[in-house]
C-alpha cells in the first residue's frame, strides 16, 4: 500500500498566488497525500481559495492558527505536523509549486534508500511560458554526512530550502519541529538542528519543485526585512552557542563556524550600507559572546568607525589603504 504523504503549507494573505501551488499538488501522479493548509490570520480572500479546493477534493485539510499559539509561519508548520497522518513530510511555501512527479519520485527514491531519514532534492525556475528550467540549487558534494552539511549551515553556506527535503514522520516524533520564536531563516534553523543532531540524508540532484522569485531579492534592500532578519540570525547564533550534549559538533566547534556566519551577515547585509545602528548591535552582541579572535574584533570595530564617519570620504589620509586591508583580513571566508 502506498504511503500517505503530508504536505504543510503556512500562508498568510496569499490568495493571490496560492492557487498555483494548490493545483500543482492536486495534478500529482503519486495520489495518496493530504495537504494540510494552516492560514496565519489572513484578512484578504485566502480562506474563501482554500475553502473551494476542500470542498472539491477532502485531502486538502485547512486549519486556522488558534489565537493562543505564536504568530508566524513556524507556529502554522507545527500545526501542520501536530495534524498530519502521514508517514512522509513535505513543507511548501504558498508561492512554489511542485513537478509532476514530485512526490512519486521522492517515494520512490525512499524505496531504494531504506535507512536514510531524510531525501534531498533540487530546485528550479520556471520559466513565465512554463518551458524552461533553470537549475537553482547549490551545487554540492554528494554523500556528505549531516556533521558536514552542520558546518555548512552554521556558516551561513545555505544547501538547501524548506522544500527540498521529504522527511520520515520518525524526525519529527524525535526531534521536533520549528523554533516558533524565529521570526526568520526558520528553515536553516530546523535543518541545523536535524543535522547538529546527526539525521541521516541523502542529496539528489533531480529538479523536482520550483522555487518562485516574486520580489525575491528587492527585499534584500527594505531596512524592515533587513533588521528582522539580523536578529534572526542573532538569535540564531546565541542558540546555538548554547552547551548541548545532543549535538555531534562541540561548543567551540559550533563558535568556530558561527563566527563566519556573523562576519559574512555583516559583510551582506550591513557594512558600506548605512546600517550603522545595525553594526553597533552586532559589536556588542560580539563582545557579549566573544565569536571573534582579538585581531578581527580590532579590525571590526575599525571599520565600524570608518563607516559611521564616513571616513572614505576623506581624502589623502590614509583610510582607503585602511579600510581595504581591514576589510579583506575580517570578510576573507576561505
Amino acid at each position: 500500500m502506498m504511503p500517505i504523504v503530508t504536505i504543510v503549507i503556512p500562508t498568510y494573505n496569499r490568495a493571490h498566488v496560492i492557487e498555483e501551488a494548490l493545483l500543482s499538488i492536486q495534478g500529482q501522479t503519486y495520489t495518496n497525500w493530504e495537504c494540510i493548509i494552516v492560514d496565519d490570520g489572513s484578512t484578504d480572500n485566502t480562506l474563501e481559495v482554500l475553502k473551494g479546493f476542500e470542498k472539491k477534493d477532502n485531502r486538502f485539510k485547512i486549519h486556522t492558527r488558534p489565537k493562543n499559539r505564536t504568530k508566524g509561519a513556524n507556529a502554522c508548520r507545527n500545526i501542520g505536523i501536530e495534524k498530519s497522518q502521514g508517514a512522509y513530510l513535505v513543507f511548501l511555501d504558498s508561492d512554489d509549486t511542485l513537478a509532476k512527479k514530485c512526490l512519486e519520485n521522492r517515494i520512490q527514491c525512499f524505496d531504494k534508500n531504506k535507512n536514510i531519514q531524510g531525501l534531498i532534492f533540487s530546485t528550479g525556475i520556471l520559466s513565465d511560458d512554463g518551458k524552461t528550467v533553470t537549475p537553482f540549487s547549490k551545487k554540492i558534494e554528494k554523500d556528505l554526512d549531516s556533521q558536514a552539511y552542520a558546518k555548512m549551515l552554521l556558516s551561513y553556506d545555505i544547501p538547501w530550502q524548506i522544500t527540498n527535503p521529504i522527511w520520515k514522520r520518525e524526525v519529527f516524533d524525535n526531534y521536533g519541529g520549528f523554533d516558533e520564536h524565529m521570526l526568520r531563516f526558520q528553515d536553516v534553523d530546523l535543518h541545523t538542528k536535524l543535522m547538529l543532531c546527526g539525521v541521516n540524508v541523502k542529496k539528489l540532484d533531480d529538479i523536482d519543485f520550483y522555487y518562485k522569485l516574486e520580489d525575491g531579492f528587492e527585499k534584500y534592500q527594505d531596512d524592515v526585512f533587513i533588521s528582522k532578519a539580523c536578529t534572526a540570525i542573532l538569535y540564531y547564533i546565541k542558540k546555538y552557542l548554547q552547551p548541548s550534549h545532543d549535538y555531534t559538533l562541540d561548543t567551540q566547534e559550533r563558535k568556530k563556524y558561527l563566527a563566519i556566519m556573523f562576519l559574512k551577515t555583516i559583510h551582506k547585509f550591513i557594512y558600506a550600507k548605512k546600517r550603522q545602528a545595525l553594526f553597533k548591535t552586532f559589536l556588542k552582541f560580539e563582545k557579549q559572546h566573544k565569536l571573534l579572535s582579538g585581531k578581527t574584533r580590532r579590525l571590526l570595530r575599525l571599520l565600524y568607525i570608518i563607516d559611521t564617519y564616513q571616513l572614505l570620504e576623506k581624502k589623502g589620509l590614509g583610510f582607503y589603504k585602511l579600510e581595504k586591508y581591514a576589510r579583506n583580513q575580517v570578510f576573507n571566508f576561505k
